[in-house]
């Protein structure tokens, strides 16, 4: 299911043949020229009020207000685009923490059935397999030291795969908030869109 769910979430990414950095930076950049120009409309709006109150004018102002949430409103879906796009990539991450985690504790597991057959082993049974007491303990404490390694890295792992979940979390709850948001524009905008026509009509009288 998951790998369903990830498919069609990097299938615009697999399609254009870029990264998810790629496609991550460039909404980045696209929204930051949305912005811009929203703040030239809210500009132009702000001039257009102050040249006083005619039925020309307030049609003016709600051109511009229009062209404005309608900007908004692209703005909005690639915020949207966005979150979908670090969604995905930090359900990729933690996939990787997860593999990274299997591995880990297989090599754990390698290392504990090693130390737990050395100690095992009578003086005999020492001697016999190594040349000497000092080749022996030298490998036992590689042993342990391998073993200690390992323990510390699944705690880094499984700390970095709760962050990352709390991220993806955040993420989420980020991209229901922009979706309301464009939901929300655009009712904003058929609101404008009427108040225009009525205007309009007033000006054919």
């Amino acid at each position: 299911m998951k790998f369903i769910f990830l498919f069609f979430l990097f299938l615009p990414f697999l399609a254009n043949g870029v990264t998810t950095e790629e496609f991550i930076r460039s909404k980045t950049e696209q929204i930051e020229v949305l912005t811009k120009q929203i703040e030239s409309y809210q500009k132009e709006i702000d001039e257009r009020q102050k040249q006083g109150r005619t039925l020309t004018g307030e049609v003016d102002i709600l051109n511009k207000r229009i062209a404005q949430i309608q900007t908004e409103i692209r703005s909005l879906s690639l915020a949207i685009e966005k979150a979908n796009g670090e969604i995905g990539q930090t359900v990729l991450q933690i996939g990787e923490a997860e593999d990274k985690m299997i591995k880990h504790r297989q090599a754990l597991g390698s290392a504990l059935r090693l130390l737990d057959q050395a100690e095992q082993e009578n003086l005999i049974e020492i001697i016999l397999k190594n040349d000497n007491l000092s080749t022996f303990f030298g490998n036992l404490t590689q042993i342990k030291n391998t073993h200690e390694n390992l323990r510390a890295s699944i705690i880094g792992i499984k700390e970095l795969k709760t962050d990352l979940e709390d991220k993806e979390e955040t993420l989420r709850v980020q991209k229901r908030e922009l979706e309301n948001l464009k939901n929300i524009q655009q009712i904003g905008k058929r609101s404008v869109d009427q108040a225009k026509a009525e205007k309009n009509n007033l000006l054919k009288v």
